[in-house]
């Protein structure tokens, strides 16, 4: 953190030895940043499969370590807490972070739009405080709902803090649009779909853009159809009620999967060119587990922010107790897992057809998506 007359430096997991090496000529004030190491935790302990979002009373891959995911928020929390020269006014100060190592820190924390340089095993970073303080304020891991759906009476203390930043971003392009975003490739599978998609966004009233990403498979005809539903040049999913207001969550927000994992059906990102370029260059590194994207995107992400269940509700009846596969009424979108709609007659769910496929069934998912 730089300072009018010396620079103060935090080290965090650094030997002591070091720290005389830094206090240079008493022209850099350094103070060993000490904190107690979790020594029984698991990953899986801050991204369980299942949480309870109701409060009811119930009893190659990608680097998954507590004792690195502790160390970079240890970092994040002292640049957020002391980044300010006036904290009332939230007037940022000049911080940088420098991280030594080859492996560099944990991108979902410090993004690799903010690294100023890189020279051998030093990594230095120069993060912006709103975002960090954001990122900061979510749970340690998907073991809690993010804050701003589970915020009592809609008090929701990081987007309080954030909002005023956003309103003066707002004269500037790069910051001012947010977009639902769907892909297209290798067949025309999902064309319907995506139709549908886009159908049921707009019928909620919303007002943001939609961009759909397609390569050379999409036939001029399909691309026309796509036009005239609402796309501008992941479609197995129904919009029920406006969701408008989760774009103000942080990089990575999801629903969770299972085990550890996210479901990549529905996800808040943020474009980043080298978040792109660095994701290309781990394809070749990372497996998926499911040779698909969300295989891939949970092994470069290991650390994400948990949304409610019902923004990504998947359309699968694994416990007894609802023999019509009746969806809930409060859901704000249907994720179609088995035969789609539009693959079946318009009368009932097909998945019903197929004993091995009755968990994927439900008549009134099917008449919301034909509504549609």
């Amino acid at each position: 953190m730089v300072d009018t007359q010396k620079i103060r430096i935090g080290l965090v997991n650094v030997d002591d030895d070091i720290k005389s090496v830094y206090d240079t000529y008493g022209l850099a004030e350094t103070v060993l940043v000490d904190f107690e190491p979790i020594s029984k935790k698991k990953w899986e302990d801050f991204f369980p499969e299942w949480i309870d979002e109701h409060h009811r009373e119930t009893e190659k891959e990608g680097i998954r370590n507590v004792w690195r995911l502790q160390v970079n928020l240890v970092v994040a929390n002292l640049v957020a807490a002391n980044g300010w020269v006036q904290k009332a006014a939230e007037t940022e100060r000049t911080v940088y972070v420098v991280f030594m190592g080859s492996c560099g820190p944990m991108q979902e924390i410090f993004r690799c739009d903010d690294l100023l340089t890189r020279i051998g095993d030093y990594w230095v970073y120069k993060p912006e405080l709103r975002k960090l303080k954001q990122k900061m304020l979510m749970p340690v891991g998907s073991c809690q709902i993010a804050p701003p759906y589970a915020a009592e009476k809609g008090q929701e203390i990081w987007k309080r803090r954030i909002i005023p930043t956003l309103k003066v971003r707002l004269n500037h392009t790069a910051y001012q649009r947010v977009a639902y975003v769907t892909v297209l490739h290798s067949s025309e599978a999902y064309v319907c779909g995506a139709i549908a998609l886009a159908q049921s966004i707009i019928q909620t009233k919303s007002t943001k853009d939609l961009v759909l990403l397609h390569d050379s498979s999409i036939t001029s005809k399909s691309l026309g159809g796509l036009r005239a539903a609402g796309w501008k040049q992941d479609a197995d999913i129904i919009v029920l009620k406006n969701l408008d207001k989760f774009f103000v969550y942080p990089q990575l927000s999801a629903s969770a999967n299972d085990k550890v994992l996210f479901n990549s059906g529905i996800m808040v990102v943020e474009p980043s060119k080298c978040t792109f370029e660095d994701l290309m260059s781990k394809t070749y590194k990372l497996a998926s587990y499911n040779g698909g994207d969300q295989g891939f995107l949970n092994e470069a992400f290991t650390w994400w922010h948990r949304l409610p269940s019902k923004l990504n509700h998947l359309k699968v009846f694994n416990i007894k107790g609802n023999p019509n596969h009746e969806i809930p009424d409060d859901l704000y979108t249907i994720h179609l897992l088995g035969l789609k709609p539009w693959m079946c007659y318009r009368d009932y769910d097909c998945n019903w057809d197929m004993l091995a496929r009755h968990i994927f069934a439900s008549d009134s998912a099917h008449r919301r998506w034909w509504h549609v």
